[in-house]
């Protein structure tokens, strides 16, 4: 059997090219062509080669492809595209038989990994991607048990999702991560004003994180002296996911409601903090710092601080402010 392909055939689905050890973007591009006369079978690739010269032909591709249902399944066919864009499908076994009740699936490589990675990455979970997948299957996959959407069991899933996981640290040691993640917010966030980066202070006795820029401290600046305006502290543990026998983290947040502004239960966020001690003392400190940094903004309030500390009425008079 040989079937002609058109060159400016597009698959529907949009490959990212990306280096991977496993290159085998090829494979995903002449995955439509192939499926116009075989609907059932995952296929693998066995041998490839690139720029090979046979006569008067020279080769852009050969490669032989078998179905992942071997042994039960002997379906094998040759790929051979030329460099004029011209392709050709020989099929040397058109047996095709799957056993029943076996699951059958080519390895998910990339580019369609990467692909799962970003839906990941975008907030999507295992089990939605995986319903989302086993209703795109078409009658004919279903009839032969091919589950290569989405592989055998969703712990292939969930495996890519761990690896994306992993891509997006900045490192593997969470101290060493997050001292790379101060680094890069300080070289990225607001590198030429009084109040650099968005991290401003990490604790790892006990553990705590500081989060504020200089945005939100002026925006703090514009609403506090607006009428009706409230400022509150929550905390939650419900954000942070904690192991088992580790400390209680909580997440901490400053933010001020606006009527008018924002909605009845909106509220605009200015500071946060991630803390594993829940005493007054952390409260005090984390506000501290901010005052701290809302007086390097603030001109006027640093006048009256450094005027007020001259005269020996700084704490008495910086608390009532």
């Amino acid at each position: 059997m040989k079937i002609f392909l058109d060159a400016s055939y597009d698959s529907d689905q949009e490959i990212p090219k990306k280096e991977s050890r496993v290159d085998v973007e090829y494979l995903y591009i002449l995955l439509p062509y192939i499926k116009r006369f075989n609907k059932y079978c995952a296929f693998c690739v066995r041998n490839c080669t690139f720029g090979q010269t046979t006569k008067d032909l020279s080769q852009l591709l050969r490669c032989l492809l078998y179905c992942s249902g071997k042994p039960f399944c002997s379906f094998t066919c040759s790929i051979i595209i030329l460099n004029s864009g011209q392709g050709h499908i020989i099929v040397s076994n058109t047996k095709v038989r799957h056993a029943s009740g076996v699951k059958i699936s080519r390895p998910i490589r990339e580019p369609v990994r990467n692909l799962f990675k970003e839906k990941f990455k975008n907030g999507a979970s295992v089990y939605r991607i995986y319903q989302e997948e086993m209703q795109k299957r078409t009658i004919h996959e279903k009839n032969a048990n091919n589950y290569e959407r989405v592989g055998k069991s969703r712990k292939v899933l969930r495996k890519i999702k761990s690896e994306g996981t992993c891509e997006s640290l900045l490192a593997p040691d969470v101290d060493y991560g997050l001292s790379k993640l101060y680094d890069k917010f300080k070289n990225e966030i607001n590198i030429d004003g009084k109040v650099t980066g968005a991290i401003q202070l990490i604790c790892k006795h006990p553990s705590k994180i500081i989060i504020f820029t200089e945005t939100s401290i002026r925006l703090f600046d514009s609403l506090i002296n607006q009428k009706n305006v409230s400022i509150s502290w929550d905390a939650t543990g419900a954000i942070i996911r904690e192991k088992t026998n580790s400390p209680k983290y909580l997440y901490y947040e400053l933010t001020m409601t606006l009527p008018g502004i924002t909605l009845e239960d909106g509220l605009i966020p200015i500071s946060c903090m991630i803390s594993s001690s829940h005493s007054l003392l952390d409260i005090v400190h984390w506000l501290e710092l901010f005052k701290h940094h809302y007086a390097q903004v603030n001109f006027f309030f640093t006048y009256i601080y450094e005027k007020l500390f001259s005269l020996g009425f700084c704490e008495q008079r910086i608390s009532e402010t």
